[in-house]
């Protein structure tokens, strides 16, 4: 069952508090100054900035995707961050708070950049980086924020800022593009598996779930046998498989039987780091002969600051969610 960090469930919840209180103050629901404003919202979107870091820096990689996603994913974020730097430095740090809601004097819309072709390049960047990160970290939790930029700032905030001639296309154009440009690769990335050859001759393939484990987390391992063409030897042979951890072997079995050329092996780690993982096999037709193909490296993360919440914290924080912005619609409605 795929779970998810708490530290991704706190920055959705305080992602959607400061959407929500953004929103309240360009409404001027919240009767403060401009620059009262300025500080405020610009001191959480930074500190929103910052927490972005944070999960690159505490999500561990979950899923194994292939170079060429990984590459895919990089160049996303890298063009997530342009679209947001670029049209930043283009609007300014009064228009992009929503100086026109408190001042005459920024009330100007601008054709430049992007703004030509996309409603919203600044909020469409942040989606493109969310969706990046997904490809290139390899886990799933980068998706939550990633649906999140959707409907909290195209979908909420994007039509309140707009106000009262919305940029066309806020909803629909922009966000089937980037859905286009998001599901496209993702649809044929979603495999897993560490491989290394054997002697030129065959193949040794290791699934985990997950990929990189924490602390006290059992993994489990399906270990696989085939020919250089990557036709799986459907033979019962002998298998050993060795484990060390900061050179030493905690772990060291031998004759173990791998079934039609599958192995089964769960293992729970007891320390983070980088472990090595050891298979050699014995072929029928070469009892004598042992194969002994690179290690597999396995990277076990501590369970503090990524530590994963429950599905019952999920639901509590999603109906908290959910409630702020249901409030937050209903306000707004009432004052329009």
């Amino acid at each position: 069952m795929t779970t998810v960090a708490l530290s991704t469930w706190l920055f959705l919840l305080a992602f959607a508090v400061i959407t929500v209180l953004h929103a309240l103050s360009l409404k001027r629901i919240i009767p403060w100054s401009f620059r009262m404003h300025c500080a405020v919202m610009g001191t959480l979107w930074s500190l929103w900035n910052v927490g972005i870091i944070t999960l690159i820096v505490l999500l561990p990689m979950t899923l194994s995707f292939p170079l060429w996603a990984r590459a895919t994913g990089i160049l996303l974020s890298l063009l997530g961050l342009i679209f947001i730097i670029w049209h930043r430095l283009l609007l300014g740090r009064a228009r992009l708070l929503g100086g026109r809601f408190f001042d005459a004097r920024y009330d100007t819309w601008t054709s430049g950049g992007l703004y030509r072709y996309l409603s919203d390049p600044i909020y469409d960047g942040i989606f493109l980086l969310f969706a990046g990160l997904f490809l290139w970290r390899g886990n799933t939790d980068f998706l939550l924020p990633a649906a999140a930029s959707l409907l909290l700032l195209n979908c909420f905030l994007a039509p309140i800022e707009n106000t009262p001639t919305p940029r066309s296309g806020s909803c629909s154009k922009t966000v089937l593009l980037l859905l286009l440009l998001f599901f496209t690769p993702l649809s044929t990335a979603a495999n897993g598996g560490m491989q290394k050859v054997a002697e030129g001759k065959y193949i040794v393939n290791v699934s985990a779930a997950p990929i990189a484990p924490y602390v006290g987390e059992t993994q489990k391992l399906l270990i696989g046998f085939a020919d250089i063409s990557g036709t799986l030897i459907e033979k019962d042979f002998s298998v050993d498989l060795a484990l060390h951890f900061k050179g030493k072997t905690i772990l060291d079995q031998k004759n173990l039987l791998a079934k039609n050329g599958i192995l089964p092996f769960d293992y729970t780690y007891r320390q983070p780091g980088i472990y090595e993982l050891f298979v050699r096999f014995r072929l029928p037709d070469e009892p004598n002969h042992t194969y002994t193909p690179e290690d597999f490296l396995i990277d076990v993360k501590e369970k503090y600051g990524g530590a994963r919440a429950s599905p019952l914290l999920g639901f509590v924080i999603g109906g908290a969610m959910c409630l702020l912005m249901c409030g937050a619609m209903a306000t707004l409605g009432k004052r329009s």
